[in-house]
């Protein structure tokens, strides 16, 4: 539940007045959440009057989606994030909008008026509005100064275009140079039969082609923190792979290394 508030951006914290402009905004969308989780599965006890084929589908997406979803945050891995949640947040809001659709063209024939079902699609659109307007006061550019911006920046600067990283830096920098500098995924692992520190190839979300020579890549790299930098250096994995330069990048209080090979390290 928790995750779920966060992704709709409610934080409560204490301390702010209960009549303030923040506390009613926060209100706000603390009801439209709840909206978001409860209203979509009302229709069902009133499915035998349902009519609609299409809207009848909309509440078993929903529900399948859903129910998908929870079950693979509770049981697995995908409840460590809240933006994993977000397509139960899509198919919600707009089976919400079209439950008061459909309440509406059935007046009187349901026990739940329709003039409520009206206001609680009204209250999610406000609701949304509210993020909408959150965005819109980002400015153009926001982000732009974060790490893996910086990591892009540098890696252009040194003229590099194939190379490793950890898996959430190499998915997002290939993604924001738009694949001019490709980052495939490898974790930094002891192997026990060599004695050392390695790059290990992580295929999640990866293909064996990605690893292999690449064609016109002279150079390679390693994008790697300061621990693993150590860890490698540590049992001499650099006598083994020896790397043509070693770059140190900076970012906040945290240092990283842009180490580079003439030949791939796998």
């Amino acid at each position: 539940m928790s995750n779920w508030f966060s992704l709709l951006g409610i934080s409560v914290g204490g301390g702010e007045p209960l009549a303030s402009v923040e506390s009613i905004l926060q209100m706000i969308r603390i009801f439209g959440a709840l909206l978001l989780l409860v209203v979509p599965f009302v229709p069902f006890l009133f499915y035998k009057k349902l009519t609609s084929r299409p809207y009848k589908l909309l509440l078993w997406a929903n529900l399948v989606s859903t129910g998908f979803v929870l079950f693979a945050c509770v049981f697995g891995a995908l409840g460590g994030v809240d933006w994993r949640l977000t397509p139960v947040v899509g198919t919600s809001a707009v089976t919400v909008i079209a439950t008061a659709f459909e309440f509406a063209r059935h007046r009187g024939e349901f026990r739940i008026s329709s003039r409520l079902a009206a206001l609680c699609a009204a209250f999610v659109c406000l609701f949304s509005s509210l993020s909408a307007v959150e965005i819109a006061k980002m400015p153009a550019d926001y982000g732009r100064d974060n790490q893996l911006h910086y990591f892009a920046e540098k890696l252009e600067e040194n003229g590099l275009t194939y190379g490793y990283a950890d898996f959430w830096t190499a998915q997002a920098v290939t993604l924001l140079t738009d694949s001019k500098i490709k980052v495939r995924n490898i974790n930094v692992v002891y192997d026990a039969e060599l004695g050392m520190y390695v790059p290990e190839k992580y295929d999640y979300q990866s293909q064996f082609t990605w690893y292999e020579d690449q064609e016109g890549v002279d150079e390679y790299f390693m994008l790697v923190t300061d621990s693993q930098k150590n860890s490698l250096e540590r049992n001499g994995y650099f006598d083994w792979h020896k790397p043509t330069k070693t770059i140190q990048l900076e970012y906040s209080i945290f240092k990283y290394y842009i180490i580079v090979f003439d030949e791939n390290v796998f």
